[in-house]
């Protein structure tokens, strides 16, 4: 089972960005998902202190007129997922949302991991 396999990875994972993990996608209702979608949900506060406002990312991400921090984010998403693909042999999507905009959506979640101290590298 997935959860399984991704159990100490989203530990690290939370340890890491100091977060939940969550399960998020096709993942939570097919045994064979295309990918496994990976969700960091981190406060409002601690998001934008790593890649700015959250409003400017919103809107950055709703115009495509993406400024120096989104593309940070874009960056350390990108880097933790090819590195979630060599840990752990499965096609994971990794993104870090904003709490406020994280829940905004009502899609299903599956706790993974909760938040911890900082500074695990994976």
């Amino acid at each position: 089972m997935i959860v399984i396999k991704l159990d100490a990875v989203a530990r690290t994972l939370a340890r890491k960005y100091s977060c939940p993990i969550y399960l998020v996608g096709s993942a939570l209702n097919t045994d064979t998902p295309r990918d496994v979608d990976i969700l960091a949900i981190m406060p409002d506060d601690e998001f934008a202190k790593r890649y700015g406002s959250v409003k400017e990312w919103v809107q950055q991400g709703e115009t495509g007129d993406w400024g120096e921090a989104r593309w940070r984010w874009s960056r350390e998403c990108t880097r933790q997922t090819k590195q979630l693909w060599r840990v752990t042999d499965m096609k994971i999507d990794f993104q870090i949302q904003p709490e406020s905009y994280a829940n905004s959506y009502k899609a299903p979640k599956l706790l993974l991991a909760e938040r911890r101290g900082r500074n695990h590298e994976l």
